[in-house]
C-alpha cells in the first residue's frame, strides 16, 4: 500500500466541529490504524476517534487491535467494570460557569460538572 499522506476529517452532524482533524503532511489515521493492526496479523473493521487526536481500531469480534495516539483516561466516577455499561451511552461535560477574560482567570472559576446517562 502506497504512503498516503494529508487527510481532512468532516463531521457528519453537529455532534463535532466541521473539520474536526485534519493534516497536509501525516498519514490518514485509517491508514496508520490498518497497517499497525496488520502488523500485528489483524484487520480493522471499525474505527472510533477517542479524543481530539487519538483514535483505535477495533477488529470484527471487538477487541481493539490497533490506536494511534494517546488513550484518553478513564473519567472518574466510572464503574470498574466498564463492560456492564456497554451499549448505555453516557457523556460528562465540565465547563466554567461564567465566562472568562482569559485562560489564566479560567481556573479561578468554579466549574459546573454535568453527567448524562
Amino acid at each position: 500500500m502506497p504512503a498516503q499522506h494529508g487527510f481532512i476529517i468532516a463531521s457528519s452532524d453537529t455532534h463535532d466541529h466541521p473539520v474536526s482533524h485534519w493534516s497536509l503532511d501525516r498519514e490518514p489515521p485509517s491508514h496508520q490504524l490498518a497497517v499497525d493492526a496488520k502488523e500485528k496479523g489483524a484487520k480493522v473493521a471499525r474505527l472510533f476517534k477517542l479524543d481530539a487526536l487519538s483514535y483505535a481500531g477495533e477488529a470484527e469480534d471487538g477487541e481493539m487491535v490497533a490506536q494511534t495516539g494517546q488513550l484518553p483516561m478513564p473519567i472518574e466516577g466510572l464503574l470498574p467494570d466498564v463492560d456492564k455499561m456497554r451499549g448505555k451511552i453516557s457523556g460528562t461535560m465540565a465547563r466554567p460557569g461564567f465566562a472568562s477574560k482569559n485562560d489564566e482567570e479560567a481556573s479561578k472559576e468554579p466549574h459546573e460538572v454535568r453527567n448524562r446517562g
